[in-house]
């Protein structure tokens, strides 16, 4: 063992070294402020961020040589109170997870319960999965078989960015839910052979089949009217997609013209998330949770992944939550996206409206140049129209309704607008009134429908579409069907 003084002296060595070791560092770091010679011979300085930081490291070596043991105990003490701060904050985040979770949004909300991630952590937000609890589901599908497993596959199916539309479903192969290598679900009892008649059938989850099987989605029942009316194969393609609203349903239609895929007709199921995307980005055309997407763009994968993490904090969405209702007084908080953007039902309602007719006018000229037949109808949803809703269908649209009078005017003043225009126009159809006085139980939530209500409303699309189902394209455009059947290959 070294006595106390060979102890000493060894302390003092180590505080020269260090203060020497800082005297270089520091010389090395001034250094390049001494004047050079430039290529004209002139004297000229420089000092940029290396240097500084070499002046800043030489700094602290010689405070550290001068405070010995000074500078290991304020070490141990800055440990002590770090480790306590990580505590506190990790038994305050416990804390507030609950008083997070039982708060509610205020206004008409895009449908979180659909969103889920993508294949990695940083993916963007995507419409995916059902969160619904069993106990919410009409009686009439509490008593199928097929519920749970379905629910089981809907969370665990992930979406895929794709060019333009943003998203569509990963491929996935359930029991109940089977999507192909182009994102598009199964439609059973199909014949996508090439020559066969073939239908498009675009719109959002409700041409999807959320919280349907396979088989009991509206493209797979129009698949059976089709052929029996038709006493013939069919090809019924399923581009339906999660939250998709008329604008993404048009530029998906265009890829597929694009790509060569060129149908006989085409079936455009609309109306919903055309309101509903106008409600939460404060204008229509715009797609769901447009902000967010946005900003992992703008913000790029570092501020994204250096961010997120504190956003989805409980206790920073729980102090988020308290400061902003101290910030606006309660008489000002009107609900909804809407009165965040102050933006008059009225109003909005009239650029839904306008917006969408305008996807329509472009549908009929590609259906003039290529040489399809197609119809658009106006869906239906529990918030409009007269169906007599049964007790379950009653607590759906009153939750809807307790989000705020402003998001039920909009929805009901872009209807009222649509009933008046469909008879304008030879292919639009309102079909809001499909289920007046019925009072069977036929929704799943105020927007989404049980396979009977599949059925019902394939059946009436089948019954407007008349005489069209037996004309083929005309000879001059054949040309440029070729593999219309074909969903493969890429887009």
């Amino acid at each position: 063992m070294p006595s106390e003084r060979e102890l000493a002296v060894l302390s003092v060595a180590a505080r020269l070294a260090a203060a020497a070791a800082g005297v270089e560092t520091v010389t090395r770091g001034v250094a390049p402020l001494l004047a050079r010679r430039d290529a004209a011979g002139v004297s000229a300085t420089e000092f940029g961020p290396p240097h500084l930081a070499l002046l800043v490291i030489g700094a602290l070596l010689l405070l550290a040589a001068a405070s010995g043991r000074r500078m290991a105990a304020a070490y141990r003490a800055t440990g002590v109170i770090a480790l306590n701060s990580i505590v506190l904050v990790a038994l305050l985040e416990v804390a507030t997870s609950r008083a997070v979770r039982v708060e509610k949004p205020e206004g008409p909300q895009a449908p979180r319960d659909l969103f889920g991630r993508g294949r990695d952590s940083s993916s963007l937000d995507s419409i995916a999965r059902d969160a619904l609890p069993v106990g919410t589901r009409v009686r009439y599908d509490r008593e199928q078989d097929w519920l749970e497993q379905n629910q089981r596959e809907m969370r665990a199916t992930k979406a895929d960015y794709q060019p333009y539309v943003v998203w569509r479903r990963a491929p996935f192969q359930g029991r109940t839910i089977t999507v192909d290598s182009n994102g598009v679900r199964s439609t059973p009892g199909t014949d996508c052979r090439p020559g066969t008649y073939t239908v498009f059938v675009l719109g959002g989850s409700t041409v999807w089949g959320y919280g349907v099987p396979d088989w009991a989605t509206i493209p797979a029942y129009l698949a059976q009217e089709l052929r029996a009316r038709r006493a013939e194969s069919v090809c019924v393609v399923n581009l339906g997609e999660l939250g998709f609203n008329s604008t993404q349903d048009l530029i998906e239609l265009m890829r597929q013209l694009q790509a060569g895929r060129v149908p006989d007709l085409v079936i455009l199921y609309q109306g919903i998330n055309d309101v509903w995307t106008a409600a939460q980005n404060g204008k229509p055309g715009l797609h769901f949770y447009l902000e967010e997407v946005a900003g992992r763009l703008e913000g790029g994968t570092r501020a994204a992944l250096g961010t997120s993490w504190l956003a989805k904090s409980n206790l920073f969405r729980f102090a988020a939550q308290h400061a902003l209702r101290r910030e606006a007084p309660t008489g000002a908080r009107l609900p909804g996206y809407m009165a965040k953007r102050w933006i008059a039902p009225d109003s909005l309602s009239a650029q839904v409206e306008r917006l969408y007719l305008q996807n329509y006018t472009i549908v009929d000229a590609l259906a003039r140049e290529y040489g399809f037949a197609y119809e658009m109808f106006w869906q239906p949803n529990l918030l409009v129209g007269g169906k007599h809703p049964n007790g379950e269908e009653s607590q759906f649209r009153q939750s809807e309704a307790d989000k705020g009078a402003d998001w039920i005017a909009l929805m009901n003043r872009s209807y009222a607008r649509m009933a008046r225009d469909t008879a304008q126009r030879p292919h639009l159809h309102f079909m809001a009134n499909v289920f007046d006085r019925d009072s069977m139980a036929l929704y799943i939530d105020w927007a989404h429908l049980n396979p009977q209500g599949n059925q019902r409303v394939a059946h009436r699309i089948v019954a407007a579409l008349g005489d069209t189902i037996n004309v083929r394209p005309l000879a001059v455009s054949r040309p440029k069907r070729a593999g219309a059947g074909q969903r493969g290959g890429d887009q």
